[in-house]
Parts: structure tokens; C-alpha cells; sequence
């Protein structure tokens, strides 16, 4: 027997995001199964995620990436924005259930990037079909649209606190 099935083994988060970091940075693809609700409604948890390396040059808005936290925890969440800065090309990342971006990445932080999900009905969405990539860009838009206005809310709020205190 080649390959070893450890679909019930618990890794502890520490011990994953070393293992996923080093196995993307080797050009080697993780399959894993995601837990929690941080990307509700498009990833779920039980969901068998299928990450492969990332190149930066095919890394856009939409695409749900891999990156390591200062702290070293794992993290997947959606590409919300892209910019460049002095030449670099830098990414904004949220997770779809939250209120405010996680923060900018630089190209050489992004580890890999989920290209098929596998949900428990055994059904297989491929991200990269144009589908997919057309649903993946309007979950990004709705969270840049849902950002635009708490901040907005939030700069009309301060603007009334200003004119209050008068």
C-alpha cells in the first residue's frame, strides 16, 4: 500500500499549518477538511478543500487563499482586493462571514490557493471553472459593497458626532 488514509486524524492546528506551509512552499498540493464557520456560505465546515500552490501571477479577486498569521495559524479566506505598491503586488483578504478585511498580504505570504472543493453529498466544485470564478468575483464584491458601507456608516456616525458636540 502507497498512501496512508488519515481522514479522522486530528492534527493540531500548530502542527497543520506547518505541515500545509511546507508541503505548498515544495510545490506539493494539501487536502484537508475545514472546520469551522468563517466562510460561511461558500465553504462549510466538513467541506474536503483541495489547495495547490499558489503563483502569485494567477492569484485574483475572488480566489480563496492559504497564508500563514503572524502567530503561525492557518488561515483560508477570500481575496477581496489587489493593489500595487513600489512594484510589489499586495492582497486584501476576508473571510466571507466577517465585517472587516483580515489585512494586506504580500505575493510572497500567500502559500496556495483552493482549486476544488469537495462537499459531504460527495458533489465537486471546481474553482477554477468559469463558473466557479464567476461566483467566487461576486462574493468578493459583496464584501468589498458590505465594507464601502460600514465604512461609510461609520464616517456619516463620526460627522454627526462632530456637529453634535458643537
Amino acid at each position: 500500500m502507497n498512501s496512508a488514509h488519515l481522514r479522522e486524524y486530528q492534527c493540531p492546528p500548530d502542527v497543520f499549518a506547518e505541515l500545509g506551509a511546507g508541503l505548498l512552499r515544495s510545490g506539493k498540493s494539501i487536502r484537508f477538511i475545514a472546520s469551522g464557520d468563517s466562510m460561511l456560505p461558500n465553504l462549510r465546515h466538513g467541506d474536503t478543500l483541495i489547495c495547490e500552490p499558489a503563483r502569485t501571477d494567477r492569484v485574483s479577486i475572488g480566489d480563496i487563499v492559504f497564508f500563514l498569521t503572524p502567530d503561525r495559524h492557518a488561515i483560508f479566506h477570500r481575496v477581496i482586493r489587489s493593489k500595487q505598491k513600489n512594484g510589489s503586488r499586495f492582497f486584501q483578504v476576508q473571510a466571507d462571514n466577517q465585517q472587516k478585511p483580515e489585512r494586506w498580504l504580500g505575493t510572497d505570504e500567500i502559500l496556495g490557493k483552493v482549486t476544488q472543493v469537495i462537499r459531504n453529498d460527495s458533489t465537486a466544485q471546481d474553482m477554477r471553472s468559469w463558473q466557479m470564478k464567476l461566483k467566487n468575483k461576486w462574493a468578493a464584491f459583496r464584501l468589498r459593497a458590505r465594507l464601502n458601507r460600514i465604512n461609510h456608516l461609520r464616517e456619516l456616525e463620526q460627522c454627526f458626532s462632530q456637529n453634535s458636540g458643537r
